[in-house]
This record gives structure tokens, C-alpha cells and sequence, in this order.
């Protein structure tokens, strides 16, 4: 006689391990069910299906990552949970790298009027024996053949394994003129934190100008769970350290989650958010994904690693989770060096124990934090199926971010020099000469910059976030490439091979800057050529001027050459090039020192105002000690 397979299980105390979404935008359905025959009908409550309608599971938010929690949880009982009335059968597969995907359960269920059934689900261990051989865990996902035509009012995946904790968790979002993003979220919030057991509080810090948008204003004033903070512009940095700052005040509070004000979220995964922290063994850092906003079924980022030049090796880049294989880089569990603060939640005894970021405006932040944790143990996972959409990097073209870009990775590089290599003078040469060559007068001018305040050690930070960037905007500004818009006939830049070699790119870049040297004001009246982001480089960039674009051409500007600029930048850029060779070391020595003093809570409570039951002054003497200490350095290295 054949086993029943699996069997129907009767519901007793079962805990929430992972909603079945559907989707709300068709846009993205394919992200969260496919069809595969037959006619189908949703919305965001139930699911129609005609008989012969076959649909499936196997898709980016409803997959059942299992290799994630088999390694990071001790769950080891699954149950499908559905409540549905017509007449189904259940194919649940586990998709694995071991034994590729493999039916491993099925049921036919049926009822006449809505009900519930609970099917039970086989998990397997990290390495656990089998028929078969070794049964590696994998990916689980669920497809529905419908007999007759079914409603599917719920599906679900709970345990009989009772969480480990109930996790209290607060949000912080810091904002900068984004009203309308800002506004979309908080309404989905809002509504998320009135039902939840786990959100205790929105901390919303807004260091843009007072909110102009009523409806905003009044869901603020209205909420019990939306606490706002007024401060001046400290970056991105300044705004989630305040969040983190006032979050670890409150008793009881597990979890800080970060997330990016433009960010565009299904609220439904902060629900399977909180059942996978609740059965979490260890206090690790949990992270969201990034997907691109423009082309909102492609997966931009799931985490990072940094390289050994503290460059950003994102992981999974550019994957179209519609493909039927796009799942495939998530059926082992990986690490990540740290997840980006679009979407991640911290422990907070995390957060105490290892204090705030140092206050570097914006770039880096969440990377050098991650890299911190990770030196103590504490593990970052980019968990599969929780994500948000945002707007993708290559949307934006580099302006002042360039300096902080630089100068945070000399930072970074100093503060953990077992792990990180510091950049030569030959790489910075090359990236400085490279953008003149290219009549990027923009970097080059904050490349210097950030050589230079890099160089004055921490006593930079003397000088707040908010007066240094106003420093850098300006600066930006002066050497911005204007905007030009109508690029319709413009000649293409015509491709060459770049040249291969150190010696012949350098040869290169030499020749470029001699020819603008050359031809004085000329080159700005000649007709701008039309060039892909992509394109811009020495070998298709000669002594005229251009007009840079990226694919759905959310920017086009124009790049022109100039001989007196050229001139006195790359006066400007001998001097702080000679500079670093001689003291770069001493100040990276001078960061190495300073930097507890940066993250710690008095240089906060001086940033944010505050005395918190400390003494603002002690700020000022430690800080005029270090600047002591640093000129000691300087002296000892010279």
C-alpha cells in the first residue's frame, strides 16, 4: 500500500514562519507567483483560479529559503498552511545544488466551503544523510493545480517550533526633501505598526526644510508611533546615527531596522522579517535587498563584500528574478562583508556594544559599520525575499559624492589596515590625472580636496558635518559640467581600444592634457559630441567637449575643455599628491587614534545637542588632547 504523502496534519499551537504574498502590482507579479496554465485572478486578499489552472510559487518573495534558515535558526518542522475552498492539488519541490529540483511532497485538498488545511513539509539539515545520499537544504516553493475552480483566501508557512524571542523593533528613517517617497512609506508604516506585535516605533529624522505636504504633517501629528526629529543637514550618516542613538535609550527594543526614505516597500515582509528574527540562534545582522526601482524585476544588490582597496564588490548583481534560474545564487547560505541601510536591521545590544558611526556626512557608513561588526563576530546576512525598491546608482551621475567617496576609504583604509590596503600615490595620480584628461575638472577638484582633509588626521571633525559639506558643495559647483538637454544630432564619440599597460595609459593621459594645454579656449567652441557614461575614458575623449549620458538618460552633461582651469588644477594637485606620499601614513596613524573618540557617545551628544547625563565639555578636552597627539605624530614622522 502506497504512503499518504504527506499527511494532513491537525493544527496545534503553530508559530508564523513566512506569509504567501500575492502581488499588488502587476508590474512585478512574476516576483511573486507565475502562471503556468489556465486563468488566474487576484487581488491582495484572495487568489481565483479556473479549473486546469495551474499556478507557482516559484518566485523571489515566496520561496522558502531554506538554507538561510537552516543555518541561522533551529527550526526543523514546516507546515503549509492554506485555506481555500474548490478542489486543489499540492506539489510542493525543493530546489537544491546537491540533487537539482526534486518533487518531495504532494496532496490533493478540497472542500466545498472555505477551510483550512495544514500540510506538512519536510526540512532538511545543512548536511544531513538521506536516500540518496547527503540532502543538503535548498530552496522550498509550492505549486497549486487547481481540479475545480478555487478561492485561495491564505497560504502560509508556520512551525510547531515556538520562537526563541519576540522581537521589539523600532525604524529609523532620516529624510531630506523627499516628501512624497516619505509620505507613501509612513501611510504603509503606519499601517503595518497598528496590527504588528513587533514595530514599537518610527523615529523619523528630517533634516531637510520644516514638511510642506499637509497630509504629511497631519499622519505625523496623528500617530501614536511616528516620533520626529528636527536637525540640520549631518548626511546620511548623521541622520541614521540619530535613529540609532535614540533607539538605544529604550528598554526592551531588540531590533533597529534602517531604511532609506525613497525606498519603495511591500510592507508585508516586515512580518516575515519578525518571524525570521524570532527563531534567529544568534544576534546577527539581517539586511534587505536591493532592487532597481526603474526596472523593478531586477535585483541590483544582496549584500556586499569589500575589496582589499575598500572598493564595493556588490553580490548578485544585475539578475532578472524573472528567469526561471534567477534563484539559483540563493540555494547556499552566504555572508555578506555588511548590507547596505536601504533596508537592514541591527541588534541593538550590537549597537551599544560596538557605539555609532563616526561622523562622516554620507559614503561609507554602513560599510565601515558592517566591516566593524563583522571584526567582532557578528555575522551579515542579506536575506532572500526581503527587499525594497530604490533608485539605482547608475540613475545618478557623481558630483560632490565623489569627495566623501575618497576621503572615507582613506579613512576606512587607516582604521583597519590588517584588512584594507591604502591607495598609492601612482592610483591616486592615475585617478586624478585620468579625470583631467577627460575634462572631469569636477573629481579632480574633490579628489584633491579629500586628499587634503584626509591629511588633516581627525581634527578634521572639529569642523561640523554640516559646515564641511557646505565647503564641498561649493566647490562641486564651481566645477560641475553643465546641463544640457538638447542632444539631438550630436555626433557619437567614436570607440577606441583602450591601451594596454600602465606605461602606454599613462603616455595616453600625458598627451590628452598637453593637447588642452595647447589649444587654449578653442576646444569650447567646438561642437560637443554625444557619449554613454560607459564610453567616457582616455581613449575616446580627445580635446573636445562632450556630452555624458547613462542609458535612460536621466542625466546629459556637458564636459568641456578649459586650459585655465586645467592649469591651476593641476597645480593644486601636484602639491596635495606630494603631500600624501609624505604623510599619509602619519595620518592614517592620526585616524587610527582618533577614531573611538569620533564614534563614541560625548562626540554624539556634542553633535546632537545633547548632554544626555554627560558633560559636553569632556568632548572638547578629549578632543583637544587628540589634536596634541596628532601633532606629536606629524612631528615623530617627519
Amino acid at each position: 500500500m502506497f504512503r499518504e504523502s504527506p499527511k494532513l496534519i491537525e493544527q496545534t499551537a503553530l508559530f508564523p514562519v513566512q506569509e504567501i504574498l500575492l502581488p499588488t502590482n502587476k508590474l512585478v507579479s512574476e516576483l511573486y507567483l507565475r502562471m503556468l496554465s489556465g486563468y488566474v485572478e487576484y487581488d491582495d486578499k484572495q487568489l481565483y483560479l479556473d479549473r486546469d489552472t495551474k499556478i507557482s510559487f516559484n518566485t523571489y518573495f515566496n520561496s522558502f529559503y531554506e538554507s538561510y534558515w537552516a543555518e541561522c535558526t533551529q527550526v526543523s518542522d514546516l507546515q503549509l498552511t492554506i485555506e481555500l475552498s474548490g478542489e486543489v492539488v499540492i506539489e510542493i519541490f525543493r530546489d537544491s545544488v546537491s540533487l537539482g529540483c526534486k518533487l518531495i511532497e504532494w496532496k490533493q485538498i478540497g472542500s466545498d466551503v472555505m477551510s483550512l488545511h495544514t500540510i506538512n513539509i519536510p526540512i532538511a539539515s545543512k548536511d544531513a544523510m538521506g536516500l540518496g545520499g547527503p540532502h543538503y537544504a535548498g530552496r522550498i516553493f509550492v505549486d497549486v493545480y487547481a481540479k475545480r475552480e478555487t478561492t485561495i483566501r491564505s497560504m502560509r508557512l508556520q512551525t510547531r517550533n515556538a520562537p526563541r524571542r519576540h522581537p521589539k523593533i523600532t525604524l529609523g528613517i532620516c529624510t531630506y526633501n523627499r516628501e512624497s517617497y516619505l509620505y507613501k512609506n509612513l501611510v504603509e508604516l503606519e499601517n503595518f505598526s497598528e496590527t504588528s506585535r513587533s514595530v514599537d516605533e518610527i523615529i523619523l529624522v528630517n533634516q531637510g526644510a520644516p514638511f510642506s505636504n499637509l497630509a504629511l504633517k497631519n499622519l505625523i501629528n496623528q500617530s501614536n508611533n511616528i516620533r520626529l526629529i528636527e536637525q540640520s543637514n549631518l548626511g546620511g550618516c548623521g541622520g541614521f546615527t540619530r535613529t540609532m542613538y535614540e533607539c538605544v535609550g529604550r528598554d526592551g527594543i531588540t531590533h533597529h531596522v534602517l531604511m532609506d526614505d525613497d525606498a519603495n516597500i511591500d510592507v508585508r515582509i516586515l512580518a516575515n522579517l519578525e518571524s525570521f528574527l524570532s527563531h534567529l540562534t544568534k544576534d546577527i545582522v539581517v539586511g534587505g535587498h536591493m532592487l532597481d526601482l526603474f526596472q523593478p524585476w531586477i535585483l541590483y544588490e544582496a549584500g556586499a563584500n569589500v575589496k582589499s582597496n575598500s572598493r564595493v564588490k556588490p553580490l548578485h548583481h544585475n539578475i532578472d528574478l524573472r528567469r526561471i534560474d534567477a534563484l539559483h545564487p540563493f540555494l547556499n547560505f552566504h555572508n555578506a562583508d555588511y548590507n547596505a541601510w536601504w533596508f537592514c536591521a541591527i541588534p541593538v545590544n550590537h549597537i551599544r556594544e560596538a557605539k555609532f558611526p563616526a561622523p562622516i556626512f554620507i559614503r561609507g557608513d554602513d560599510m565601515e559599520y558592517g566591516v566593524r561588526l563583522q571584526e567582532k563576530g557578528i555575522k551579515t546576512v542579506a536575506m532572500p525575499g526581503i527587499a525594497v525598491w530604490h533608485e539605482p546608482f547608475y540613475a545618478k551621475v557623481g558630483g560632490w559624492q565623489i569627495y566623501y567617496d575618497y576621503r572615507n576609504r582613506f579613512i576606512m583604509s587607516s582604521v583597519y589596515p590588517h584588512r584594507f590596503n591604502m591607495e598609492t600615490k601612482g592610483s591616486l595620480e592615475r585617478i586624478f590625472y585620468g579625470a583631467l584628461a577627460v575634462h572631469n575638472y569636477q573629481e579632480a577638484a574633490l579628489v584633491i580636496q579629500a586628499i587634503n582633509d584626509f591629511l588633516k588626521g581627525p581634527d578634521l571633525m572639529i569642523e561640523s558635518a554640516d559646515v564641511i559639506h557646505q565647503r564641498i558643495s561649493e566647490l562641486a559647483k564651481k566645477h560641475a559640467p553643465r546641463n544640457f538637454d538638447d542632444i539631438e544630432g550630436l555626433q557619437p564619440v567614436s570607440e577606441k581600444p583602450m591601451p594596454v599597460g600602465k606605461l602606454k595609459v599613462t603616455n595616453l593621459i600625458i598627451r590628452r592634457i598637453r593637447a588642452v594645454m595647447l589649444m587654449g579656449r578653442k576646444g569650447k567652441r567646438r561642437e560637443p559630441r554625444l557619449s554613454l557614461d560607459s564610453q567616457v575614458n582616455i581613449a575616446n575623449i580627445g580635446n573636445f567637449p562632450y556630452v555624458k549620458t547613462n542609458g535612460p538618460k536621466t542625466y546629459k552633461l556637458l564636459y568641456q575643455p578649459d586650459t585655465p582651469t586645467l592649469l591651476k588644477l593641476l597645480w593644486k594637485g601636484y602639491r596635495a599628491l606630494r603631500a600624501y606620499q609624505k604623510h599619509n601614513e602619519a595620518a592614517g596613524e592620526m585616524w587610527r587614534a582618533g577614531i573611538s573618540v569620533l564614534r563614541g557617545q560625548e562626540k554624539w551628544d556634542q553633535i546632537f545637542g545633547q548632554e544626555a547625563g554627560t558633560n559636553t565639555n569632556n568632548v572638547q578636552t578629549n578632543m583637544t588632547d587628540q589634536v596634541n597627539s596628532n601633532i606629536k605624530i606629524i612631528a615623530r614622522q617627519s
